[in-house]
């Protein structure tokens, strides 16, 4: 993999600059995959809806926010921040094969956004984010980067007194990030990629299914989980 540095790792000041000063209106087209998750409230889950939400831009930075009623109800109270990157090529360091690796759900992800005719196209990278919940002062930091994969960092006081209000608030945060995986059918990740190149662009998804032993809508709830589409596993695996 290209190593290229992760601009969290490498400014500590990475949150200070995203989130303070003069910002300009922006907004973001959240892909389907990413509004899988369960957390959601129900209509932004519906497949065949075109989701936007409101972003604030700084330079290079794109902040958004969710909270109150983008959640179901046990979510409410948290905050999440989502903040990432514009640019006019893609940054996120390639594999050994050139591939943009896709960044993992639930917040984090990779898309082109609007085509402007003056600026051509431009690249929304969401790589990190913050989760705070109004009862608390601490908060969670995740961020994301293709050569260290997702880490997690506590900041913040935990109240001397009650310790364990916050131990518990900040453990249901960690539900942002658990995967479903009850009465789910297990897919070899291997023998998918195994049957995509064999088959070569003639692969279909419906094919690759048959060939790893699975129902052509299992392979789909899979891709699902592990926060792709069809098309974009294809495109990573086919030259």
């Amino acid at each position: 993999m290209t190593q290229v540095e992760c601009p969290f790792c490498s400014n500590p000041n990475f949150l200070a600059a995203a989130t303070k000063g003069r910002a300009t209106k922006a907004e973001v087209l959240l892909p389907f995959h990413v509004r899988q998750e369960k957390f959601w409230r129900s209509d932004l889950r519906e497949y065949n809806t075109t989701v936007t939400t409101d972003a604030e831009k700084r330079g290079e930075y794109l902040h958004t926010s969710f909270y109150g009623d983008d959640f179901e109800p046990r979510w409410r109270d948290f905050t999440v921040d989502v903040i990432g990157i514009e640019a006019g090529e893609p940054i996120f360091p390639r594999d050994d094969d050139r591939v943009i690796p896709s960044p993992p759900t639930p917040f984090f992800f990779f898309a082109p956004s609007a085509f402007d005719a003056l600026t051509s196209y431009r690249y929304q990278h969401f790589f990190v984010a913050r989760i705070t919940h109004k009862l608390s002062n601490v908060e969670m930091i995740v961020h994301w980067w293709p050569t260290h994969g997702r880490l997690f960092e506590m900041r913040g006081k935990i109240a001397s007194q009650e310790p364990n209000d916050d131990i518990e608030l900040f453990r249901s945060a960690f539900g942002f990030f658990q995967r479903e995986t009850r009465g789910a059918t297990k897919i070899d990740a291997a023998k998918v990629t195994q049957a995509i190149r064999s088959q070569g662009q003639r692969a279909t998804q419906k094919k690759v299914a048959q060939a790893v032993g699975a129902a052509d809508r299992t392979l789909r709830d899979w891709l699902v989980r592990n926060g792709k589409t069809w098309k974009e596993l294809k495109n990573e695996l086919v030259a």
